[in-house]
C-alpha cells in the first residue's frame, strides 16, 4: 500500500506522515 501526502513546506506533511506510519505500523519514506 502506498499513501502519499503532499503540501507546501511547513504545512505539517512530515509530522502527519510520521504519525500515520507509527499508528498503523507502516514505513515512512521521505521523498524530499
Amino acid at each position: 500500500m502506498r499513501i502519499t501526502i503532499s503540501g507546501s513546506p511547513g504545512s505539517g506533511t512530515t509530522t502527519l506522515g510520521k504519525a500515520l506510519a507509527e499508528k498503523y505500523g507502516l514505513r515512512y519514506v521521505s521523498a524530499g
